[in-house]
């Protein structure tokens, strides 16, 4: 079977609207095939030495986004002594599943030495397994959490997420405008909306872009676009009460992490520093806010970076402080006022007079504004620097007073 075979094979049994029901495979699909979405129910023909393989044909189906019971199953013969053993052994396995990788070179050795007539029981396997998950740093931590306790863990850590989304100014409109813009200053192609389904769109690419779009947006072996979009609540349903993420062969979530959203950003990056370019993109812009309160406000961009002693990036992060403008002063303002104003929705000033004359005012205060910023940048660099070195300090301090201690003689008992 040929690649682009495999692909439509795949393709047809997840699709639920197909005839395909039944797929019947050789371990070519017990990897980098996910079918939990419209399957679950396993039969093994038969029962593989390695409890890590089997384990892989399973997880083709039990994982992340099933939300329907999966069953399992084997053939087995009581009268065949070795068939037997081995569908003990895939009892077991399925059973401590989570521990798997504590607890593999068990069965390994028992399922070796059962074949080199070294009989072991499965109960002395069991015994084995067990107390080996018993001690497993896994079962420690998931052994002292409850349900409630795994549930409210889920809820920081989207909590977190969402704020972390809302620090950084990330929505999906601004992943749409990013690709937009780039999109722009390649000079050809388009993000094209597709009719009467809003939030999806299809992508036609630049021609550099070309051969990443094949790669990351083509369905299957055809050479259709896959529909993009970039609010994954359009592509939730409702299953058991839970609302889930579903998204369809021919539809791609775009988040920063794709491919072409990292190919937009690095050609607007390219374009920064290059103002003379066909498309170029400035340093600044002027925008206008409904209900600041002033007349004018500068919203500074700055990018700070934690380097070691060895002169190597340990953090970049993106900074966003907003200003007054006071004549050639630049003023700050109060931390409630600033998260307000960063994420508060810019427009386009669309008298052309009005424009013109704030550009003006812009260019003429330039020299003395981009001076300020420099020095405020810098100073909040180094502000930075030693905050980072006061923290690897005490960790420093506190891991040599922890080796110090443990080998600390110990008294007579």
């Amino acid at each position: 079977m040929t690649s682009s075979e495999f692909e439509s094979v795949k393709g047809d049994f997840e699709d639920a609207t197909s005839p395909v029901r039944l797929l019947l495979a050789t371990d070519a699909a017990s990897e980098g095939i996910n079918m939990q979405q419209e399957c679950r129910w396993v039969t093994h023909y038969d029962i593989p030495w390695s409890p890590s393989k089997l384990q892989q044909r399973n997880g083709r189906v039990s994982r992340h986004g099933q939300m329907r019971d999966v069953y399992i199953h084997y053939f087995r013969c009581d009268e065949e002594e070795d068939m037997d053993f081995l569908f003990r052994v895939a009892e077991k396995v399925e059973q401590v599943r989570q521990d798997l990788g504590s607890v593999e070179r068990i069965f390994e050795a028992a399922i070796q030495r059962h074949f080199q007539g070294i009989k072991t029981s499965i109960a002395d396997v069991s015994l084995f397994v067990d107390e080996e998950v018993k001690n497993s740093q896994q079962e420690n931590e998931l052994g002292q959490s409850t349900g409630s306790d795994i549930e409210d863990l889920t809820q920081r850590a989207t909590e977190l997420l969402q704020s972390t989304d809302h620090r950084l100014g990330i929505s999906s409109q601004a992943l749409v405008d990013v690709l937009t813009a780039a999109i722009t200053v390649e000079g050809a192609g388009a993000l094209e909306k597709i009719d009467a389904r809003p939030g999806f769109y299809r992508l036609r690419p630049p021609p550099r872009w070309e051969g990443l779009a094949k790669q990351s947006l083509t369905v299957g072996s055809k050479t259709d676009r896959m529909e993009i979009v970039f609010d994954a609540s359009l592509v939730e349903q409702e299953k058991n009460g839970r609302r889930i993420m579903r998204l369809a062969k021919h539809q791609c979530l775009m988040r920063l992490g794709h491919p072409i959203m990292r190919q937009a950003m690095a050609t607007l990056c390219r374009q920064l520093h290059d103002p003379t370019s066909r498309q170029p993109i400035f340093r600044w812009s002027v925008s206008a806010m409904q209900g600041s309160g002033f007349e004018a406000l500068l919203i500074f961009h700055h990018t700070l970076t934690a380097i070691n002693q060895l002169r190597e990036p340990l953090h970049d992060e993106v900074k966003a402080t907003v200003f007054r403008i006071e004549g050639d002063k630049l003023v700050p303002v109060d931390a409630a006022f600033q998260d307000r104003v960063v994420h508060a929705e810019l427009y386009p000033v669309k008298a052309a007079d009005r424009r013109e004359d704030w550009v003006k005012i812009m260019r003429a205060h330039w020299y003395n504004h981009s001076n300020a910023l420099k020095s405020y940048s810098k100073a909040q660099q180094t502000a930075w620097h030693e905050e980072f070195e006061k923290r690897a300090a005490l960790v420093l301090k506190r891991e040599v007073d922890e080796t110090k201690a443990s080998y600390t003689p110990r008294g007579p008992e």
